[in-house]
């Protein structure tokens, strides 16, 4: 959880990133729990996959109008980029290991 930026605007949630930075160890043994039963049940709250694409332009002294001017990010839940997290590292180090994952 210590990969969240701090100093953001809350995520579509409501919650600040750095409620879940400085929760301390309770706060991250309950959320790994709950991750973990998601993994096991197959099962993802739609809440955690709630996310909003926000259009920035690239250029703004090119020509507003254009499509390619934008590029789109998306702003989802501090939680879900915890999830994110996990996944990325256990995929990285997977491949360390030579797994085919």
């Amino acid at each position: 959880m210590n990969k969240l930026k701090v100093g953001k605007s809350p995520s579509p949630d409501g919650i600040h990133s750095e409620s879940y930075i400085h929760g301390g160890l309770s706060l991250a043994t309950h959320i790994c729990i709950m991750l973990n039963l998601f993994l096991v049940h197959s099962y993802m709250p739609d809440r955690f996959m709630d996310a909003t694409i926000v259009p920035l332009v690239k250029c703004k002294g090119k020509d507003l109008a254009n499509i390619s001017n934008y590029r789109a990010i998306t702003l989802s839940n501090s939680i879900t980029k915890v999830l994110e997290f996990v996944f990325l590292e256990h995929t990285l180090r997977g491949r360390s290991r030579g797994c085919a994952c």
